[in-house]
């Protein structure tokens, strides 16, 4: 895949994962993690097998799985969401919806978009990262 390829995938990754947490954020306060991955500009959504587990144990597993599917690949990108907090400087805390993405060089970032429960439709902000 070439540069731009990789970034529209990217792009539509981030969407489709936002789109899906908009629709989640309306029947509860959160969701449960769940990951994308593009192998060779393929799109495939992973997520938890089921039973009960803490949220961290769920996305080792999804960490686990998007491993299992990329480590061979020659073009591959993943898109890890959850749910987290943050607080700022000032203690102010902020619900997000926390992406972590991994490109195929192995680099790893993080983008959060700010949640707004305030009215009865929850809205997702623009996105910000975290130097």
């Amino acid at each position: 895949m070439s540069e731009p390829d990789i970034q529209a995938t990217l792009e539509r990754m981030l969407q489709s994962s936002i789109d899906l947490c908009r629709t989640l954020l309306k029947h509860n306060e959160t969701f449960y993690p769940f990951a994308s991955v593009a192998i060779d500009g393929d799109i495939q959504c992973i997520f938890n097998s089921g039973g009960e587990h803490r949220e961290h144990q769920i996305i080792e597993q999804l960490e686990n799985e998007i491993w299992a599917r990329t480590h061979q690949v020659q073009q591959s990108l993943s898109v890890l969401v959850y749910s987290g907090l943050m607080v700022d400087d000032r203690g102010h805390k902020r619900d997000v919806v926390v992406c972590d993405v991994t490109t195929q060089e192995g680099e790893q970032h993080q983008i959060y978009y700010p949640v707004n429960f305030a009215c009865a439709n929850p809205q997702i902000g623009a996105p910000f990262t975290s130097e």
